[in-house]
């Protein structure tokens, strides 16, 4: 006598179910793998063409800065790496 599987067989169960939500699953995944692959890569090329520029030289829009600064209040201090900072933003 053979000791019972512990995965169940598609042909012992109902495969047309099984078959219905991989055809509506699958592409579901796909689309949104693709739609954070392609948000991901937007970002990461706007940061990558983002030139450095001096704090005195800021424009609107997406910057890179470096320089010093100084706050007229007590420095924050950022939740992750601990460290005074004029400014941060902690979204979850």
């Amino acid at each position: 006598m053979n000791p019972p599987s512990p995965f169940p067989l598609l042909a012992e169960s109902d495969a047309n179910i099984v078959a219905y939500i991989l055809l509506i699953a699958g592409p579901l995944l796909a689309m949104v793998f693709f739609f954070f692959w392609r948000k991901t890569k937007q970002t990461r090329d706007l940061m990558a063409a983002t030139e450095t520029s001096p704090i005195g030289q800021l424009t609107e829009g997406p910057a890179e800065i470096r320089g010093r600064t100084a706050t007229s209040e007590v420095p924050l201090t950022s939740p992750w790496r601990q460290q005074s900072c004029v400014h941060y933003r902690f979204h979850i």
